[in-house]
């Protein structure tokens, strides 16, 4: 049993050189994401979709977890500009899996925050 516990986890994780382990939906390409969000607009939302939607939220939380308890890194204009931005990126690098998509996005929310502040 504790055998097939450890090859199921393998299954859904990836050696990604310096981003680290990433597990779940991070592994897959931008080009399945994207397909899956012009799905919710035309035949509504698929459980498949419910996964990607958890997986990069989740993602959203361990980084606000990590950085201060009031902290919220999709900044003023929330969790749709988060969206706005994930699709441009997927649809300009469609081959890239979508865990690069967040740590771009990370960079760039976390520079537009504190790009401003005086030291």
């Amino acid at each position: 049993m504790a055998l097939f516990v450890i090859a199921l986890a393998a299954i859904d994780r990836v050696d990604a050189g310096e981003t680290g382990i990433i597990f779940g939906e991070g592994n897959t390409l931008c080009s399945k994401y994207e397909q899956l969000s012009y799905d919710v607009h035309t035949t509504g939302p698929t459980a498949d979709y419910y996964k990607y939607d958890a997986w990069i939220r989740g993602y959203l939380t361990a980084i606000n977890v990590w950085a201060t308890p009031d902290h919220d890194i999709s900044g003023a204009n929330g969790i749709t500009s988060v969206y706005a931005w994930i699709h441009r990126y997927c649809t300009n690098n469609a081959s890239s899996p979508l865990h690069l998509a967040m740590k771009d996005l990370i960079a760039d929310l976390y520079n537009q925050q504190f790009r401003s502040v005086k030291r």
